[in-house]
């Protein structure tokens, strides 16, 4: 029984100092409806383009939820909402009134649009964040192109005079590093993290700490 309790001890000592990788993946489109990963993401090979019966039309904002790349269109009546992996639109989306949309965000199953203004607003049922997506950088509010939405944190793609960059309009912050990566042309942006995953270390002192209560119970 001692020897187990000292077990028990040190698996819940190691755990607290145990570490958990979060994956995040940046995409971005360009204006001409191209598509690539930003910081080590893989370009998802699809382009933010779509033919609805009258010639191409290129996304106002695309958004990715870690499965499917998804783009907001403007047609003649509507905006349209379309899984471009699956080449499906979203059911229930068509008739919700998108016209002025400009941007887009989905994450675990919530919706978002960035309207003309830099209003954010729900489409799934979720409160609005009550977030604007316009800033300022010294020369006069700028409202994003596009929005991105991770779960935790909106973000806003926004092309000034010289570069395109990356803000954390939850935090107020710039994306470190993104404001370099030559984003100028960026039309779309889409973020997803991943729920965090225990690092391979951690794995192994979870077990720890599971076999450990194991041994506790049997006693």
């Amino acid at each position: 029984m001692k020897y187990t309790q000292l077990l028990v001890m040190a698996s819940t000592l190691a755990l607290s100092g145990a570490s958990f990788a979060q994956s995040t993946e940046i995409i971005r489109s360009w204006d001409d409806g191209t598509t690539d990963g930003l910081n080590g993401t893989p370009s998802p090979g699809i382009p933010a383009v779509w033919n609805f019966g009258s010639g191409d039309i290129v996304a106002n904002g695309i958004a990715y939820d870690g499965t499917s790349l998804y783009g907001i269109f403007q047609t003649d009546t509507q905006g349209r909402i379309v899984n471009l992996s699956t080449g499906t639109e979203l059911l229930g989306l068509q008739t919700l009134g998108l016209n002025r949309s400009r941007g887009l965000a989905i994450s675990y199953g919530n919706i978002y649009r960035l309207v003309d203004g830099g209003a954010i607003e729900s489409l799934s049922g979720a409160p609005s964040p009550g977030i604007s997506a316009v800033w300022n950088f010294g020369s006069g509010d700028i409202v994003a192109n596009d929005i991105a939405y991770d779960g935790t944190n909106f973000y806003g793609l926004f092309q000034t005079d010289t570069r395109g960059r990356i803000v954390n309009l939850s935090t107020g912050t710039e994306l470190p590093g993104l404001q370099a990566l030559g984003l100028n042309r960026s039309s779309g942006l889409a973020i997803h993290t991943t729920a965090p995953v225990p690092e391979p270390s951690s794995a192994a002192l979870l077990g720890l700490g599971g076999l450990a209560l194991i041994l506790r119970r049997r006693k």
